[in-house]
C-alpha cells in the first residue's frame, strides 16, 4: 500500500523540529546550510511531496500558533491541546503553549502575543476576557480564536463554546431516567478570580432537571471547591 508521507515524517527523519523543516521547504534563510541539506536530503528519501494549501498556509509566517489555556494539567485542557496537535500535525506549524494560573499572567501573555511578528495565530481556551483584553485581541492583527469562554466580552471574537446549561441537565436527566432519585453536585467554586461561569451553569441545568422531576436539591449534596 502506497504510505503518504507527512512533514512530521520528515522533521523526525531529518532530526529537525516540524518548523524547521517548513522553513526548508518554502526557502527560508532561517536555517542553517547543513540542516538545509539534512531536511532536502530527508524529503527525497521519503518522496514527500507537500500539498498545494500547507505550502501556501505557511509561506511568509512564523510557522508558530500560540495557545492560551489555564490549568495544564486538567484532562479537559490535555484534550482541548491534543485537538489542535491534531490538526496542525502536517501544516509546517507548532503550537507554543502557555499555561495561566492567574489573572496576571493572562492579561501578561494577551498583551505580549498580541504584537505583530511574534505568532501567527492565537487560541485562547477556557479564559473569560475582559472588555479590555477583547477589544486588544479584536484589533490585533493575530488571527484568534476563543474556545470556551463565556463573557459578553467574547461576542465580537470567533469563538467556539459548549451550552453549559444544557449539560447540566442531560447529564441529571440520564440519571434520573435510570432510577436515581438522590443526586449529588460536586463543582468548582462559583466565584473565582478568573470568572469562570462552566460550574455555575452545569448546577443551573442540574437544578433544572431535578425540579422538573419533582425532586428538589438538597444542599448537603451540592459540594463546590477547587
Amino acid at each position: 500500500a502506497l504510505v503518504r508521507r507527512t512533514l512530521r515524517d520528515v522533521a523526525s527523519h531529518a532530526g529537525v523540529s516540524k518548523a524547521t523543516a517548513s522553513r526548508v521547504l518554502n526557502g527560508s534563510h532561517r536555517v542553517d546550510p547543513v540542516t538545509r541539506e539534512r531536511v532536502l536530503a530527508a524529503i527525497a528519501e521519503l518522496d514527500y511531496a507537500p500539498s498545494a494549501p500547507t505550502r501556501s498556509l505557511s509561506a511568509g509566517r512564523t510557522l508558530t500558533l500560540g495557545v492560551v489555556t489555564s490549568y495544564l494539567t486538567r484532562p479537559q485542557a490535555a484534550e482541548r491541546l491534543r485537538g489542535v496537535d491534531a490538526v496542525l500535525a502536517d501544516s509546517g506549524f507548532d503550537q507554543v503553549i502557555h499555561n495561566v494560573e492567574s489573572v496576571e499572567k493572562r492579561d501578561q501573555y494577551l498583551r505580549v502575543l498580541t504584537r505583530a511578528g511574534r505568532i501567527d495565530g492565537l487560541i485562547v481556551i477556557s479564559l473569560p476576557l475582559s472588555d479590555d483584553a477583547a477589544s486588544r485581541l479584536a484589533s490585533s492583527s493575530i488571527p484568534v480564536v476563543v474556545v470556551d469562554a463565556h463573557t459578553p466580552a467574547v461576542e465580537g471574537l470567533p469563538h467556539v463554546v459548549g451550552d453549559d446549561v444544557v449539560g447540566g441537565v442531560i447529564a441529571t436527566r440520564h440519571l434520573l431516567e435510570i432510577g436515581h432519585r438522590r443526586i449529588a453536585y460536586i463543582g468548582d467554586a462559583f466565584d473565582n478570580p478568573f470568572g469562570f461561569t462552566s460550574s455555575r451553569h452545569r448546577y443551573m441545568g442540574y437544578e433544572r432537571a431535578m425540579r422538573s422531576a419533582g425532586s428538589i436539591p438538597v444542599p448537603e449534596l451540592v459540594a463546590l471547591g477547587a
